[in-house]
Order: C-alpha cells, then structure tokens, then sequence
C-alpha cells in the first residue's frame, strides 16, 4: 500500500469511527415504558411498576433531554380508584410531543368507527395538550387537539368525540404539558360508540 492509499484508508477509518461513536452516543429513547398485559389499557393509573404506569409511554428528562419536571404516580390524590398521573413541571420545552413532559399509548381500534375519550383533570398553572388521532406505522390524521391552561381546582370530567379514518388501526392519546405547572390526570376511558359503516 503506498502513502496515498494509506492515507485514504485511515481518513476512511476515522470517519467510519466517529460515525460509529455518534452512533452509539447519540441514540436517545423517544421514551420509557413498563410493559404489561397488552390488553390491559391501564387509563386509571393503577397498575405501576417502579412508580411508573404500565402500558404508558413516559416523555421522561432521560427522553426529552430538556426541562426540568418529575412523572409520577399519586397515591393521595386522585379522581377514582387508588390513584392518579402527576406531572410536576418546573421548567421543559413547549414543542410538545416526545420533546415535552407527558405520556402516551395506541390501542388497536376499529377503522371507521367512532369513539368518545373521556378522562379527568386537576391544573396549577400548567399549559397542556391533549391529542386523540388515529395512527399507524407511517401514517396519523390530524384528530382531536385540546390545548389549554384553566386552572382546574377539583377534579374536572372532559370527554370528546373522534371518527378512526377508515384507512388506521390505531387510537392514539397524547398527553403533554407545554409550561411550568402542575397536572393531574386520571381516570381515562374509552368508549367505541358506533361501529364503522361499510
């Protein structure tokens, strides 16, 4: 091998080597999960492991690599059951999605079909989103968007409709805070009201 070649091979060596370490230090989670029975949807915050709810995924400080907040089970206050989901924001990003505080989970659904998502809410300060769509690999449709920042002293009952598109299988419910606060949420439900017409 001449000097040329040999300088071309480590200048393509080092390259690969630092894409390589890149690789392997820049992977980040796009969130934390405890799994559990996958037919168990979980929407009241009982089942937990490691005080974290099954079934969910966490938009956790480790995952958004921003902010400054705690998710955690409460087991002293809640609207039903034994307990309930707070998320105590300090400071995080308001992009919303896997780069805010929050949670989400798909459940498989009836193309086509409509369903209400009900669910309830305590807030201190806190701006937040909550998105029902329907989802599936490579798709998800525009669906329902709640974003709001009402203080929200007792628990507070919301419920809302959504049609699947006929082409996805899957409901997605996305919950975010956007801005310092405190939210609580517990008690999600849902409810297949009609099914898809052929």
């Amino acid at each position: 091998m001449n000097i040329k070649s040999q300088k071309i091979s480590n200048a393509v060596s080092c390259m690969l080597l630092t894409m390589g370490l890149c690789a392997v230090g820049c992977q980040q989670p796009m969130s934390e999960t405890v799994k559990g029975d996958t037919t168990t949807y979980n929407g009241g915050f009982e089942l937990v492991t490691d005080n974290k709810p099954v079934n969910w995924l966490l938009y956790t400080p480790a995952t958004t690599r921003n902010g400054d907040f705690d998710i955690t089970v409460d087991t002293t206050d809640h609207a039903e059951g034994r307990r309930s989901l707070r998320i105590a924001v300090r400071q995080c990003g308001d992009q919303g999605g896997r780069l805010s505080p929050g949670i989400a989970q798909e459940i498989a659904a009836t193309p086509g079909a409509s369903y209400e998502v009900s669910y309830q809410l305590k807030n201190a300060g806190a701006r937040y989103r909550i998105h029902i769509t329907g989802v599936d690999a490579w798709n998800s449709d525009a669906g329902v968007t709640i974003t709001n920042a009402d203080t929200l002293q007792q628990w507070t009952s919301y419920k809302h409709s959504y049609t699947l598109p006929k082409h996805l299988k899957r409901l997605r419910i996305e919950v975010n805070v956007l801005s310092a606060g405190v939210l609580c949420i517990d008690d999600i439900v849902v409810n297949e009201l009609t099914t898809a017409k052929n």
